[in-house]
């Protein structure tokens, strides 16, 4: 356990940091794995609409730090590429 107040605060704010990072990820997940539902169902131009969204929340996800550039650039990238061998 932490003895100076400024290590305390550290750590609670590290706490509330680690609580939200989660809650993007999760949110961003959860957008990823409705496209790729939409796609399963065979539901094409839902899942371009879903995407849509997705490519926000991954964007979000980059911005706030919880997932690394060339990582959100990957994973949009993979989805793009379902919608489109998905269409053909």
């Amino acid at each position: 356990m932490a003895h100076l107040k400024a290590s305390k605060k550290d750590a609670r704010t590290s706490k509330l940091k680690a609580l939200r990072n989660s809650s993007r990820l999760s949110i961003m997940k959860t957008a990823i794995k409705k496209v790729i539902a939409a796609l399963t169902d065979g539901k094409i131009e839902e899942a371009k609409q879903r995407f849509v969204m997705a490519q926000s929340r991954i964007a979000k996800a980059k911005g706030k730090g919880v997932v690394k550039a060339n990582t959100a650039a990957r994973i949009a990238k993979r989805l793009a590429l379902k919608i489109k061998t998905a269409q053909n």
